[in-house]
């Protein structure tokens, strides 16, 4: 296993223990399916 497949997994077992950060990560998937998002050259624009 490569050391950046390490830091990958271990980063990752790290957000999915985080229960605010795996909340947040699911709002969002929630805005994306229901249409809620804003294109970015709008957001950057403002």
């Amino acid at each position: 296993m490569s050391w950046e497949l390490y830091e990958s997994l271990i980063e990752t077992l790290e957000i999915l223990s985080d229960p605010d950060m795996l909340n947040s990560i699911q709002r969002g998937e929630k805005d994306i399916a229901e249409g809620r998002v804003s294109d970015w050259k709008q957001v950057k624009i403002n």
